[in-house]
């Protein structure tokens, strides 16, 4: 593909066609890094799996690597993905806003267990966003989408100490809720939040 080319494309501004550009766009609103030339998305080690998936899916060359620290990185990136789906949320048909619903929490959401005092086990699921105000919009898709989709938050965010605030959704019926609208029989999803939302729903 010629840079002209790459760029009419690039600068194009349409919403995601299917389920795997839906969920791509949820990536990159969480993790990606929109360049002078490309679009990039970077994940650890739990993020190998998709991007290969994703890679394979969209004809890309997958990358993996070790940072000076260890750390594994996996890269993903093309010059042809719309630059507006880092700063846009356009309005999707219902199944695939669940796809870039689950594309966003595969990048920044968790679900996690805990026990109470009388050592019952609880889940929980958030998503954690960025504190500034530049991340704002992703933090109204999410309120957004979930009044929509019936799930009800919690209705004080948290202010994390290492400079995010994040979203809890407020029971234990809206998390295996969502978990099951987004995870039962998902065309891709990353491993370790596909397992822990079927833990949820066992």
């Amino acid at each position: 593909m010629l840079r002209g080319e790459a760029k009419v494309l690039r600068d194009s501004r349409r919403p995601p066609q299917d389920a795997f550009e839906a969920y791509l766009q949820g990536l990159i609103l969480a993790d990606g890094h929109v360049g002078e030339y490309a679009t990039y998305l970077r994940l650890g080690p739990d993020g190998e799996e998709v991007l290969r998936a994703l890679a394979s899916h969209f004809n890309l060359a997958f990358k993996q690597y070790h940072t000076n620290q260890g750390r594994v990185q996996n890269t993903l990136y093309s010059s042809s993905w719309p630059s507006n789906w880092k700063w846009e949320i356009l309005p999707l048909p219902h199944q695939l806003e669940l796809s870039r619903l689950r594309g966003l929490l595969d990048g920044d959401g968790c679900i996690t267990f805990y026990r109470n005092r009388l050592r019952k086990r609880y889940a929980q699921m958030y998503l954690a966003t960025n504190r500034s105000e530049t991340e704002d919009y992703i933090r109204q898709y999410f309120a957004t989408i979930a009044q929509k989709l019936g799930v009800s938050l919690r209705p004080k965010w948290s202010e994390g100490a290492d400079n995010t605030i994040k979203i809890f959704l407020r029971s234990q019926g809206d998390i295996r809720s969502l978990c099951r609208l987004l995870y039962a029989d998902p065309a891709v999803s990353v491993r370790t939040k596909r397992e822990r939302a079927l833990e949820v729903l066992a």
